[in-house]
């Protein structure tokens, strides 16, 4: 049983299958990532002020209580699109500088190389090598396309936006 987008048992609105937990100002994760997305946001990793904002205009333009906070009903307005299917917690965009040591992580395990939980600039030039091989510009970056290539992403049905 699900509900309706104004909370009432009965209808079978349910959650994205991207939703993941609750989240508001100062969380991080893939499921950040893609709810920026949908809701138009500027690329980024955090749920911030924009963020925020663009949640309680989501919830008032559905009638749902005004929170800011990304629940349940709130993912289901902004719906289920195909490139957002299976997306690991840790991704929140691009890995590079500044990645959490997860993500970081999981690249150096799938380039086959020491697994290393800190960007350096040899998982860098391992990337650009591992793009060079792929056809992608090597960047030294892991946009969504290498990720794929690198299988740290799931094959989606849809490419991201």
């Amino acid at each position: 049983m699900g509900w309706n987008v104004a909370g009432e048992v009965g209808e079978t609105m349910t959650a994205p299958a991207w939703f993941q937990r609750d989240v508001s100002e100062g969380d991080r994760g893939g499921d950040v990532w893609v709810a920026r997305k949908l809701l138009g946001c500027v690329e980024g990793r955090d749920f911030d002020l924009s963020v925020t904002a663009a949640v309680r205009g989501a919830q008032l333009r559905a009638g749902l209580p005004v929170t800011g906070v990304l629940d349940e009903r709130t993912a289901a307005v902004l719906g289920d699109p195909g490139w957002a299917v299976a997306l690991p917690s840790w991704w929140d965009g691009p890995v590079g500088p500044g990645s959490s040591p997860e993500a970081v992580g999981a690249v150096s395990r799938a380039l086959g190389g020491p697994v290393t939980y800190r960007w350096t600039r040899a998982l860098e030039r391992a990337v650009r090598r591992a793009q060079g091989q792929h056809g992608i510009a090597p960047t030294g970056r892991v946009c969504e396309e290498t990720a794929r290539c690198l299988q740290v992403l799931p094959e989606a049905p849809g490419r991201l936006p």
